[in-house]
Formats: C-alpha cells, structure tokens, sequence
C-alpha cells in the first residue's frame, strides 16, 4: 500500500513538475515575443 501511494505521488510530482515547466517556458515565450512586439513598434 505504501508503494502504491509512493508511485502514485511520484507520478504526481512529475505531473506538476513537467506542468510547471510548460507554464515556465511559455511565459518566457510569450515575454520573449512582446519585447520583440514593442521593439517593432519602436
């Protein structure tokens, strides 16, 4: 029972952690972009 709980937690954590990354790197994207956006304006 305590294994199961692990495993499970584990695949949980990697969930959030891969989730995480993708909230990461589309905020970077998405600020990458607007700087590029505000210096074609300028």
């Amino acid at each position: 029972m305590g294994l199961w709980t692990g495993y499970w937690k584990g695949c949980i954590d990697r969930q959030e952690l891969i989730v995480y990354n993708i909230v990461t790197l589309v905020g970077f994207y998405s600020l990458v972009e607007q700087k590029h956006i505000s210096v074609a304006y300028i």
